[in-house]
This record gives structure tokens, sequence and C-alpha cells, in this order.
């Protein structure tokens, strides 16, 4: 059986469960692939990356907002690195995994998402297709804009709107899309088919 801890939390919500943005601590190895690959493979988990070195780990951690990081076993023993990550960024829940144990990909998925204390995604709308039906043309072509790099006054200049307008469509798209910036909209709008293309095609 898969070691893996997880903190204590209070029963899982029962409403959809909201996007937790991932990421791994420890070498990159075949463990750190099999992590991704159970990230990758839930539209409710979004990977951010795999780090071994405390520093760039911290630097990961503070630039993306992380929701969860899995920590393997063995990687913090006196629990400084993440009581250092802990003092300068938001907070986040960790799932730390052992080292020699056979890991269930569905006990990882599901501590993962019980370490935000929210329930397991099963038999709820996968948010692409929720996404799809309630972004508005005008939230759209926000988007449509972000995404070729345009800055909020460029917008407002380019739609004929004022950049408070902008900035409530590119808020309200933020909501629907369950993220925290432009970034990581434009490449949910990618994944879910709101925008014709990914970057640079």
């Amino acid at each position: 059986m898969s070691t893996i801890a997880v903190p204590a939390c209070e029963e899982p919500a029962v409403d959809a469960p909201t996007i937790l943005r991932v990421a791994h601590f420890g070498p990159p190895d075949l463990l750190a692939r099999g992590a991704e690959a159970v990230v990758r493979g839930d539209r409710w988990l979004h990977w951010l990356g795999q780090e071994q070195d405390p520093k760039s780990c911290h630097l990961l951690v503070s630039r993306t907002a992380v929701d969860v990081l899995i920590v393997r076993h063995g990687m913090d023993p006196d629990g400084r690195v993440l009581a250092s990550l802990r003092d300068f960024v938001s907070p986040f829940s960790t799932v730390v995994l052992g080292e020699r144990d056979a890991i269930s990909p569905e006990n990882l998925r599901r501590a993962i998402h019980l370490s935000r204390g929210q329930a397991v995604p099963a038999g709820v709308e996968a948010p692409g297709r929720t996404a799809r039906t309630l972004v508005t043309a005008a939230e759209l072509e926000v988007l449509s804009l972000v995404s070729e790099g345009f800055r909020t006054e460029a917008i407002a200049e380019l739609l004929r709107i004022s950049p408070n307008t902008v900035k409530k469509r590119a808020q309200r798209l933020f909501m629907k899309l369950r993220v925290r910036d432009r970034a990581h909209a434009v490449a949910k709008a990618y994944e879910y088919g709101l925008l014709p293309h990914g970057p640079g095609r």
C-alpha cells in the first residue's frame, strides 16, 4: 500500500470542486512522472511542474500560487523548506509520498483533493463544458485580446469600453474558469476550446 500522508481536514464540501494547482518537490524520477500523470489525468487538477532543489521549489511555489505541493519523503527532513515556503507564499496543502511503495493513482488523486477539503470529483460536469456554456461573447472578446498580449488600457481602447469594464469582464472570466491570473485563464481557454488554437501555432 502507498505511503500517503494528508493533513486532517473538515468533511469535504458537496459543491462542485475547484481546479487545484499542483506541484511536486522531489527528484525527477519514475515516481515524479507517475504523480504528474495522475494530475494531468484529472481535469480538476492543473500540473505546475516539478523541482528537487529547495530554492527552485520556492520560486515555483511563490510564482504560481500552488494549492497542493506533493512532497517526497526525505526531501525536507527537518521541515525548514516547507516552513520557509509557508512564511512567504499563499497557504497551500501538502501530500507526502513514501519513497519505496507502489502508488495507487486513485489514492494519490484522492489525497490531493482531500488535502484541500474538497470531495473527489465523480459524476460532476467537467469544467471545460461549464466554461463554454457560461462565458459570454463580450468576455470571450476580452480573453482573445488578452491571449494576444494586450494590456487593460489597450483592450479598452480597441473595444471602446472603459478600463474598469475590461477588469470586470476579466474578473468574471477568472471566476468562471476558476483561475487567478491572465496567463492561467489563457491556458485554460485553449484547453477548453474557448480560443481557436494554442499559442505559437
